[in-house]
């Protein structure tokens, strides 16, 4: 499973943001999504969808992807799952290359394969996804299905960061703490940890001995600003 890679800061969870195809053509039909999807009526949602995504559009097969994986408004079935993900994935549709990334490494519908989780999180990372780029980066730390390269989790984990992924943030941050890839720089770190934690990053991972988490208070220009606090800050917890 992708708690493999690295179980505290990897993105196993799929990207469903936008489940509904877009086109003027199906207006009408995406409205209906919307408002089942948003009253909870998956079946009819499933239904709205199983036409668009036989007719070959690559969001309705994401979303068809993702009605099976999550059995909303039919069984779940990881094998089906996997099928209309990887028809949308075929036609460069970034999330439903990440969505099957994640099927791949956690070996749902699919047999583990950390070389082909590697592969469509690539194909999605290099269209700006976010979350593709940092379990690519986490990939390349560990070298489950990559030759490990430190350098090349560094980019990857830096392109998530910048996008403003706190998962990929926090992560970046400690690269930059423990000089993983990179000379350690403590006020890099500094600044990438403490932007994972505006962004509501839980702290998961132990942090640096003599470091927590308060609100800076020495510059009243900032206002209180949620960061990490080293031993004899002016902080208020």
């Amino acid at each position: 499973p992708p708690s493999q890679v690295e179980s505290s800061l990897v993105s196993t969870h799929h990207d469903d943001e936008e489940m509904t195809p877009q086109s003027d053509d199906t207006q009408q039909i995406i409205e209906e999504i919307d408002q089942a999807l948003s009253s909870g009526n998956f079946e009819k949602a499933f239904q709205l969808l199983k036409p668009l995504a036989e007719g070959g559009h690559p969001r309705a097969q994401n979303g068809m992807g993702m009605l099976f994986d999550g059995g909303l408004g039919a069984p779940q079935d990881f094998t089906k799952a996997v099928k209309w993900y990887r028809l949308s994935a075929k036609q460069g549709y970034a999330k439903a290359q990440f969505n099957l990334g994640v099927m791949y490494a956690k070996g749902e519908g699919v047999p583990h394969n950390a070389e082909k989780a590697a592969h469509w999180y690539l194909q999605a990372a290099e269209q700006g996804h976010a979350f593709a780029q940092h379990n690519l980066a986490l990939m390349y730390r560990s070298g489950q299905g990559v030759e490990k390269n430190l350098q090349v989790a560094m980019k990857w984990e830096t392109a998530a960061s910048e996008s403003g992924d706190p998962i990929a943030q926090y992560s970046l941050g400690l690269m930059y703490h423990y000089g993983q890839g990179i000379p350690a720089n403590a006020a890099i770190a500094y600044k990438w940890i403490s932007k994972a934690l505006q962004g509501g990053h839980p702290v998961t991972i132990a942090l640096p001995q003599g470091w927590r988490v308060g609100y800076h208070a020495s510059d009243p220009s900032k206002g209180e600003i949620l960061e990490l606090i080293r031993p004899g800050q002016d902080i208020n917890d």
